[in-house]
């Protein structure tokens, strides 16, 4: 196999090698969103000399499956945040990346005193883990069977505010594009549903979808040729897509079909992630606190192992920009 260099890694990302060797030497002058997406890449090849400026006081193991590595936008902020405080903090950081749902995680290595699990994971992962009773904190994900500290965006709440904003404007009529692989998503999906069934307004099951991927543009077209067939009157006013690379792949179907946002349809996302035109009225969820907070939240319990556990919400803010038409 051929040994994975500094040059492999600033190709990859079309950054230079001197950003990279900065990135893994934990060195200022490197954006947040960038030093995610360098350790992640490095990461993802297998790349060793990875450098901390400090003494090691404690090791900490990130385990996260394959698809976390896959996501370009959301993981490498949240990432950025474990590393910043990491490096702060003379925390050492060891990741094992599971290449499917199947796969088999043996044991911590020796000297992990604490597990940060990424995105979602099944019970029977959970329960493999609390078997070696090391303290864990899980991001992005929630399990009603296993008791340990959770770090998680406010999800419902960020729904509620952008669904009052668009009733605001006058929005009845709101259609919504979902996704079915992570806890997060579901609870976004859950607080849409809640949310009109609260207020008195439709649910149309036509204009309710769930995609099996995110870059999914030949669904998106499918579905804006059905709505071509039918008058526009029973078309949605607006769609609220599950994150924000969904709402921008739905654009790119409605832009073929020659329906313009806002001035046809609004449409809306979620995430407020930065390499995406700046035109989409979303909700911001703080990612990189996300990752800061989970960490933190496992050196706390490593020092008061016997306080309660706690399941953390951190809250979201709306960004509005242009893509939400107010309806007269």
């Amino acid at each position: 196999m051929k040994k994975v260099t500094l040059d492999d890694i600033a190709n990859e990302l079309g950054v230079s090698k001197n950003t990279v060797s900065r990135a893994l030497r934990g060195e200022t002058g490197v954006s947040d969103d960038l030093r995610g997406k360098i350790h992640l890449k490095a990461k993802e090849v297998s790349y060793k000399k990875i450098k901390n400026n400090v003494t090691v006081d404690r090791q900490v193991l990130l385990l996260y499956h394959k698809f976390v590595l896959d996501d370009k936008l959301f993981w490498p902020n949240v990432f950025s945040g474990i590393l910043d405080y990491a490096a702060s903090h003379n925390i050492g950081i060891r990741s094992v990346v599971l290449e499917d749902r199947n796969d088999a995680f043996q044991a911590p290595a020796a000297g992990i005193q604490g597990i940060v699990i990424l995105s979602t994971v099944e019970d029977a992962m959970l329960t493999h883990l609390a078997s070696f009773q090391t303290p864990m904190v899980v991001v992005d994900h929630y399990s009603e069977r296993f008791t340990c500290d959770y770090m998680n965006t406010a999800n419902e709440n960020g729904i509620y505010t952008l669904m009052w904003y668009l009733v605001d404007n006058n929005h009845r009529k709101i259609g919504f594009i979902g996704h079915g692989q992570r806890y997060s998503f579901e609870m976004r999906r859950r607080a849409y549903l809640n949310f009109m069934n609260e207020n008195g307004l439709p649910v149309d099951e036509r204009f309710i979808w769930k995609s099996t991927k995110f870059e999914n543009i030949d669904l998106y077209t499918e579905k804006v040729r059905m709505m071509k067939t039918l008058d526009r009157s029973e078309w949605p006013t607006v769609f609220v897509c599950v994150n924000d690379t969904i709402a921008y792949e739905f654009k790119a179907a409605l832009d073929g079909g020659g329906i313009r946002v806002p001035e046809d349809i609004s449409l809306v996302g979620f995430d407020n992630v930065q390499n995406y035109p700046s035109y989409l009225t979303t909700v911001e969820v703080p990612m990189k606190a996300l990752g800061l907070r989970a960490i933190s939240q496992l050196m706390r319990r490593l020092t008061y192992p016997d306080n309660p556990y706690e399941s953390v919400f951190l809250h979201t803010k709306l960004i509005i920009r242009e893509s939400v038409k107010r309806l007269t």
